[in-house]
């Protein structure tokens, strides 16, 4: 919502928060894992700091640190394509339902709940499928890494078994989770 805003610098925001899903594709990822950096894509959060922190406080607290880090870091590098969708749908409001709201005494909080989160559940919705088809397709799942050794020692028939079954039960999952948000999301038509 804050990079929706019209604020200074918007433009440079919206790059930093993108420019890890160019660089974490193809060509400059191989640049980067070839030159030592995987620490920096797989969220390695090492630094002087991190250090000093785990020499004054112990150990098992500035580990806890570091993962909470790289768990950010992670989550971060992989959030772009989220949201530029959000800010689709948040630039797709018009402007007069908030003249509107407005002029009736809304808050902002209330034009959040009753304005914005309805009109963006849709989006929600496609993000939290996007969210979990890539976490199914992951290089670093251990199911895709087990398929692909299937592939690698020449057992085929194993793993086109293994890798037809591991899609069967994403898509199932997947249609789960559209059948029950989908009575959750709110479409302008219907209501």
């Amino acid at each position: 919502m804050l990079i929706n805003r019209d604020i200074k610098g918007r433009g440079a925001f919206r790059t930093i928060f993108f420019i890890p899903v160019l660089l974490g594709t193809g060509y400059i990822m191989e640049i980067l894992v070839k030159d030592s950096a995987s620490n920096v894509v797989a969220g390695g959060a090492d630094s002087a700091l991190i250090t000093m922190l785990m020499k004054s406080v112990g150990s098992t607290f500035g580990t806890y640190v570091q993962t909470f880090l790289s768990t950010i870091t992670t989550v971060l590098w992989k959030s772009g394509v989220q949201i530029i969708l959000f800010l689709a749908g948040l630039q797709g409001i018009p402007g007069s339902l908030y003249e509107a709201s407005r002029c009736d005494g809304a808050t902002e909080w209330e034009n959040f709940w009753k304005i914005t989160l309805p009109i963006v559940s849709p989006i929600i919705l496609l993000n939290f499928v996007y969210t979990m088809i890539d976490s199914f397709t992951d290089a670093s799942n251990p199911i895709i890494a087990n398929i692909e050794h299937e592939f690698e020692v020449g057992t085929l028939d194993v793993g086109a078994a293994m890798g037809w079954m591991y899609f069967l039960f994403t898509f199932i999952v997947c249609g789960i989770v559209l059948a029950i948000m989908r009575k959750l999301t709110f479409n302008i038509g219907e209501r």
